[in-house]
C-alpha cells in the first residue's frame, strides 16, 4: 500500500475517492483510512514517471532525521545527484511507497559512505536519484525512547468532547462468566481465608513461555542486590513471609522446564509508607514468547468498586466477606459493602460507643478471612486507645497513586479536615504541551472540591490543544506566560481546608442543593448538603464538584446551560447513592432561564439535541424542583470562569453556597416561569393542509384548439420568449402533448407508475384490453396488432383518453370539423388519433349537448313506417332510380364586398335510392329552367336514370314564406309541363310519392343532413365558397 499525508493531498486538490481499508502497524495498534486518491510520481528529471493508488492517513511518521546530520563529515561525491539534497536537516514524510513502487524504483548502484565492516550510511542509486540511508559512525550514540502518542491524543480529544451524562452500567457476557467463576471455584481455608482459582478466559490456549524474560529480570534484581544491601535484605524477607505464609512455593527441579508463564518481579519502594516500605510487585503483563501475557488469559470481570470520589461518603465494602460472615457481625458487614474502596475504608458512627464497637467488630470481621486492618485514624483519639503506633496514622493519605504527585488530598484528623499538600518543580526554561499536560494530569482532586482552580488548568490545555502546535514544541510566549503564573500559585492552595463534616448533629432534615453554570468557556456543577436539627440550626456544607471545559465545537450558551443542568442531574444522583444517610428532598438551581422553561416543555417539540437531555432530566427528576438563582448567588458561576489560586483563596461563596441557604424557604430567590414567552431551539408547528391540485384551467375553455393555443402563450411567456410572434406548429405540438401527459397522470397515474417499473406488466381495468403502452414521450398509448400496417402511427396507436371534461372538448372539436356529423362519424374520427374509453358512450353525450344540432335536428315525433317500394329494395346500378330534394334556401354573398346584398339559392339533392349515393347541386332560383339546368348538370355527371322520385309539396304548407315558394314551385302546371317534356325525351319517368310516406321516396335523413351542413357550414357566405363546400359535404354524406 501507498501512503499520502492529508496536508498534501489537499493541496494536490486532486478527487479524492471514499473507501475503508484498516492499517496495522506494530504492538497491534491499528488505524483505518477513510479516502484514497491516484496520483502520478514523476522524477525530477521526467525520464521516470508511474501512476499509483495513495491511501490518506493524517500523518505518515515524526520528523526524519529526529536530529540534524553534520554533512560536513559525509564524503559525498560530487557528481551524484541526491534525490533529496536537504537530507541532513529534519523535515516530514509526505509520501511513503510500497515495497513493491519502491522495489520498481531501484536501479544498481551503491555507495559506503562509511567503512566496509561498520554499519553507518549508504548511497543508493533510483530513478528518482541517489537517496542516502543508515545511521552516521560520526555521531554520538543517543538513546531515544519512542512512544506513540496516538492514544493520548485519542484520550485528550474525547477529554474536550461535551458531557452526555451518566453512563448506564452494563454487565458484559465475559463478566458475568467471571461472575459465575467465582461463585463455583471460591473456597475457604480453615484459618478463614478465601482461595479463589484464577478466571481464565478463551487465550489460555496463546499464552507461550516467559522464562528467559523472567531470568533477565532476575539478574537485573541481582545486580541491584550486589550496590544494594539493605534493599536486598528486605526483598529477601518480603520473600520468605510470602514462603512462610504459603502465599507461593518453590519449584522443583522436574518442573523447571522451559514451557511455563514465570512472574517476573521487582521490588517499589516507598518511604512514605508507614507500614510498607518495601513492596514486591509481580509482573502479570509481561508478555511470553507469543506476545500474550498472563493478564491477557484471565477475566478482568466487572467493576465492583464505586466512583473514585465515593469513598469520601461511602465506600463499597469486600462483598463475598460480608455475605459470608455478615449475620455475626452485621454492623461491621454494612461497613464492609459501602464504606471500603479496594483495601482503604472510610467511615463513622453517630457516638463514640457506637465507634469503638464498629472498630471491634470489624477488626474481628476481617481477622475471619486472614486480613489485618491497619492504619487507624479517627478525629477523636480516645477511638484510638489500645492501637499500637504501628496500627495508627495520624494524617491519613486519600489517593494513593504514584501517578498523581503534584497534588495530593490529605485528611487531618486533628482538626477533622481535609487538605491539600501541592509540591511544584520549578519550571523549565522550555515548556512544551508536554510537559504542560503531564502536570496538569498529576492535579488530583476527586471530590472537585478545587473545581474552580483545576478548570482553569484545563482551559488552559484546551487552548494550547487549539493551537496545535507539536509535544514537544516550545509554547507560544503568551501562553508560556500565563502558564507560569498559575503554576507559581499552586503552592498557595497548601493553605485551603475544607471541613470534613458535612452534616451537624441531631439532624431533622437533611437537604442537597445542586447549582449549575455554563459559558463559553467551560461549565460546572456543585452540591452542597444543607442540614437543619432539632434546634432551628443550619449548616451547609460543599459535598462535591464537577467541572468540564466547553466543547471545541462552538456551542450556544443555552446548549452549554443544558448539558451542565444534566451533568448536575447525574451528580446528585450519584451523590444520593453515596449517601447512607435519608435526603429529605433535593433542589436543582440554575441561572438559565431558557433552560427551566425547557425543562416545562414537552420535548418531542424541541429539537433532537435539546430534546434528548431535557427527556432524560424529566425523567431523572421532578421538574418541581427546579428553580432559578441570581448570577451573583450562583457559586457554580465560579467554575464556569474559572480562577487562579490566588482568586481561590479570597472569601467567596464556593465553601458554603449563597447566605440565604442558612435562612428559612420565604428568603430564597423565587421566579414565576411566563408560559408567552418565546424559547429556542423549538421546532416549527407545520400545519399540513391536503389540498388537490388545481386544475381548474382545464375547464375554464370550452374549445380544444383555443386551450392548446392559451398553454402556449404561457409556456412561451415563461420562457420569456417573443410573445407577439404567432405560434409555431412545434410549439403547439409540444403543448399538445404536455396537455395530455397532464390528463393522463391525472386519471392513470397507477397504470403510469405500473408500467414504468416493467413496461410488459398486466394493467387492471378498462385498459386492459388495450394492451397499453408508453411511447418515447411519455404518452399513454393503445397498443394493439396493427404494427406492421401502413397507417400511421397514430392510427396504429392512439392516444388513451379517459372520461374528462377534456376529452369532451376534443369530441367536440372533432365534431365541429367533421360538419356535426353524428355519432358513428364523430367516433371514426376521434379514433384516427384518440382512443377514448367508453368511447360511443362519450361521443353520443358529447353529441348530444352540441347546441347548433339541437337546433338543427329538433326531436321528431316517431311513427310506424310503411314497406319500402321495390326502388328501394332493388339491386341495380347507382342512380338509377333516383329521389330527388329540396333544401334551402340560403343566404349568401355574391363578392367579397361589405355593401353587397344577400341572395338566395337553393339546393337541390339526388339520393340513389338503392345505395344511398348522394349528388348535391346549386339552383339559383325557383323557375323551372334553374330545376332542369339542375338536372340536366346531374345526368352529365352520374348518366341517365330511369324513375326520378319526388314528394308533392305539401310537407311545405303553413311552413314560412320561403318553403311556401317551393311548395309553389313543385306544385305549378309550367314545371310539370316542362320537367315532363324534358324527361320524356330523355326516357326518364317522374313520379310523386303519396302524402305523408317518405318512405317512398329518397332517405329524409339524408336531405336533412346535407341541408343542416350545408346550413352550419355556409349559411351567409360567398358563393363560391357555397361551392367549394358542397363537395366534402357530399363526402361527409356518403
Amino acid at each position: 500500500m501507498n501512503f499520502i499525508t492529508e496536508e498534501l493531498a489537499k493541496s494536490l486538490k486532486i478527487r479524492q475517492n471514499k473507501c475503508s481499508v484498516p492499517i496495522g502497524a506494530l504492538d497491534t495498534l491499528t488505524t483505518t483510512s477513510k479516502r484514497h486518491i491516484t496520483a502520478t510520481i514523476t522524477s525530477t528529471d521526467g525520464t521516470y514517471t508511474r501512476t499509483l493508488t495513495f491511501l490518506i492517513i493524517p500523518t505518515i511518521s515524526t520528523l526524519i532525521p529526529s536530529e540534524p546530520i553534520d554533512r560536513s563529515t559525509l564524503e559525498i561525491p560530487k557528481n551524484l545527484k541526491l534525490a533529496d539534497p536537504r537530507f541532513h536537516l529534519p523535515a516530514p514524510i509526505d509520501v511513503l511507497l510500497s515495497s513493491g513502487s519502491t522495489l520498481a524504483s531501484m536501479c544498481v548502484g551503491q555507495v559506503n559512505l562509511t567503512q566496509p565492516d561498520e554499519p553507518g550510511l549508504r548511497l543508493q542509486k533510483t530513478r528518482f536519484g541517489w537517496v542516502i540511508g543508515g545511521s552516521p559512525t560520526s555521531q554520538t550514540a543517543t538513546n531515544i525512547f519512542h512512544t506513540s502518542t496516538t492514544t493520548l491524543q485519542a484520550d485528550l480529544a474525547r477529554f474536550w468532547e461535551i458531557d452526555e451524562g451518566p453512563s448506564i452500567k452494563h454487565i458484559s457476557e465475559a463478566d458475568r462468566r467471571c461472575e459465575e467463576h467465582f461463585q463455583t471455584h471460591t473456597r475457604r481455608t480453615s484459618e478463614g481465608r478465601y482461595i479463589i482459582a484464577l478466571p481464565f478466559n478463551d487465550q489460555l490456549q496463546s499464552l507461550g513461555s516467559s522464562k528467559t524474560l523472567a531470568s533477565k529480570r532476575l539478574a537485573s534484581l541481582n545486580r541491584r542486590f550486589q550496590h544494594d544491601k539493605r534493599f536486598e535484605s528486605e526483598y529477601r524477607t518480603v520473600i520468605q513471609e510470602y514462603l512462610a505464609l504459603g502465599h507461593m512455593t518453590k519449584v522443583n527441579d522436574n518442573h523447571s522446564d522451559d514451557n511455563g508463564y514465570y512472574l517476573p518481579h521487582h521490588g517499589v519502594t516507598k518511604a512514605s509508607s508507614q507500614t510498607t516500605k518495601l513492596r514486591v510487585v509481580f509482573d502479570g503483563s509481561a508478555p511470553s514468547t507469543t506476545g500474550t501475557s498472563l493478564n491477557d488469559t484471565l477475566h478482568t470481570g466487572p467493576k465492583l468498586q464505586e466512583d473514585l470520589f465515593s469513598p469520601y461518603l461511602a465506600i463499597r465494602c469486600l462483598k463475598q466477606l460480608a455475605e459470608d460472615e455478615g449475620h455475626r457481625f452485621p454492623r461491621a458487614a454494612q461497613v464492609l459493602q459501602r464504606d471500603f474502596y479496594v483495601d482503604d475504608a472510610l467511615t463513622g458512627a453517630e457516638t463514640k460507643d457506637e465507634a469503638l464497637t464498629l472498630r471491634t467488630e470489624l477488626t474481628n470481621l476481617l481477622q475471619l478471612a486472614g486480613l489485618n486492618i491497619r492504619k487507624w485514624a479517627s478525629n477523636d483519639n480516645d477511638l484510638l486507645h489500645g492501637l499500637s503506633f504501628e496500627e495508627t496514622n495520624h494524617q491519613h493519605f486519600l489517593g494513593d497513586s504514584q501517578t498523581l504527585k503534584t497534588l495530593g488530598v490529605f485528611w487531618n484528623s486533628s482538626d477533622d479536615s481535609i487538605l491539600y499538600s501541592v509540591e511544584v518543580k520549578p519550571t523549565p526554561s522550555r515548556v512544551t504541551k508536554r510537559i504542560i499536560s503531564s502536570e496538569i494530569a498529576k492535579i488530583y482532586d476527586p471530590l472537585g472540591l478545587l473545581a474552580p482552580v483545576i478548570v482553569r488548568a484545563k482551559m488552559l490545555l484546551q487552548r494550547i490543544w487549539s493551537s496545535k502546535i507539536d509535544w514537544d514544541e516550545s509554547l507560544p510566549i503568551e501562553l508560556h506566560t500565563e502558564w507560569e503564573r498559575y503554576y507559581a500559585q499552586l503552592p498557595l492552595l497548601n493553605n485551603v481546608r475544607f471541613p470534613r463534616k458535612a452534616i451537624i448533629e441531631s439532624a431533622m432534615e437533611i437537604e442537597l442543593h445542586g447549582f449549575c453554570d455554563a459559558s463559553e468557556k467551560a461549565y460546572g456543577a456543585c452540591v452542597y448538603l444543607r442540614t437543619l436539627n432539632i434546634n432551628g440550626r443550619v449548616w451547609t456544607q460543599l459535598l462535591t464538584a464537577k467541572s468540564k471545559v466547553a466543547p471545541l465545537k462552538c456551542q450556544t450558551i443555552p446548549r452549554l446551560e443544558l448539558s451542565v443542568a444534566l451533568l448536575l442531574t447525574s451528580l446528585m444522583s450519584t451523590v444520593q447513592q453515596a449517601l447512607s444517610h435519608k435526603i429529605t428532598r433535593t433542589i436543582y438551581w440554575t441561572d438559565s432561564t431558557i433552560v427551566l422553561h425547557w425543562l416545562n416543555t414537552l420535548p418531542h417539540t424541541l429539537k433532537t439535541f435539546v430534546a434528548n437531555r431535557v427527556s432524560e432530566i424529566q425523567t431523572k427528576t421532578s421538574i418541581r424542583d427546579w428553580r432559578h438563582v441570581p448570577t451573583d448567588d450562583n457559586p457554580a458561576d465560579l467554575i464556569s470562569r474559572g480562577q487562579t489560586p490566588e482568586e481561590f483563596l479570597r472569601p467567596t461563596i464556593w465553601q458554603h453556597g449563597p447566605a440565604w441557604l442558612y435562612q428559612s424557604e420565604g428568603y430564597w430567590p423565587t421566579w414565576a416561569l411566563t408560559p408567552q414567552i418565546e424559547v429556542p431551539e423549538q421546532k416549527g408547528a407545520i400545519c399540513l393542509s391536503a389540498n388537490p391540485a388545481d386544475y381548474s384551467l382545464l375547464q375554464r375553455y370550452s374549445s380544444w384548439p383555443k386551450l392548446i393555443r392559451i398553454i402556449a402563450r404561457c409556456l412561451r411567456w415563461r420562457q420569456k420568449r417573443n410573445r407577439a410572434a404567432p405560434l409555431t406548429v412545434t410549439e403547439l405540438r409540444i403543448t399538445h402533448n404536455k396537455l395530455i401527459k397532464l390528463l393522463q397522470n391525472i386519471h392513470f397515474s397507477e397504470e403510469i407508475r405500473t408500467l414504468q417499473k416493467d413496461r410488459n406488466a398486466a394493467i387492471k381495468g378498462k385498459l386492459t384490453r388495450l394492451n397499453p403502452f408508453i411511447d418515447k414521450e411519455g404518452i399513454l398509448r393503445v397498443g394493439g396488432r396493427l404494427s406492421h400496417s401502413s397507417m400511421t402511427f397514430a392510427q396504429k396507436h392512439p392516444i388513451v383518453l379517459p372520461k374528462s371534461s377534456v376529452t369532451t372538448r376534443i369530441i367536440e372539436h372533432e365534431h365541429k370539423i367533421h360538419m356535426h356529423s353524428g355519432t358513428q362519424a364523430t367516433l371514426y374520427a376521434v379514433r384516427q388519433r384518440y382512443w377514448p374509453v367508453d368511447g360511443r358512450s362519450q361521443v353520443w353525450r358529447a353529441i348530444k349537448g352540441c347546441v347548433r344540432c339541437c337546433r338543427a335536428q329538433p326531436p321528431s315525433v316517431e311513427y310506424v313506417m310503411g314497406n319500402l317500394p321495390e326502388a328501394r329494395v332493388t339491386e341495380s346500378r347507382p342512380f338509377t332510380n333516383v329521389g330527388i330534394d329540396y333544401c334551402g334556401p340560403f343566404h349568401i354573398k355574391e363578392k367579397r364586398d361589405r355593401n353587397r346584398r344577400q341572395i338566395k339559392v337553393y339546393v337541390a339533392i339526388f339520393v340513389c335510392l338503392a345505395i344511398k349515393a348522394v349528388h348535391i347541386e346549386l339552383v339559383d332560383d325557383l323557375t323551372s329552367e334553374a330545376f332542369i339546368a339542375a338536372l340536366r348538370r346531374f345526368i352529365a355527371r352520374r348518366g341517365y336514370c330511369s324513375t326520378i322520385h319526388s314528394d308533392n309539396g305539401t310537407n311545405f304548407r303553413g311552413a314560412s314564406n320561403e318553403l311556401r315558394e317551393l311548395h309553389d314551385l313543385l306544385q305549378s302546371d309550367d314545371l310539370k309541363e316542362k320537367v315532363t317534356a324534358f324527361l320524356a325525351d330523355k326516357q326518364i319517368e317522374w313520379r310523386f310519392i303519396p302524402p305523408h310516406s317518405p318512405h317512398f321516396g329518397p332517405r329524409v335523413d339524408i336531405a336533412r343532413i346535407g341541408w343542416i351542413a350545408l346550413y352550419l357550414a355556409a349559411n351567409e357566405e360567398y358563393i363560391s365558397y357555397l361551392v367549394s363546400v358542397k363537395c366534402p359535404i357530399t363526402a361527409v354524406i356518403r
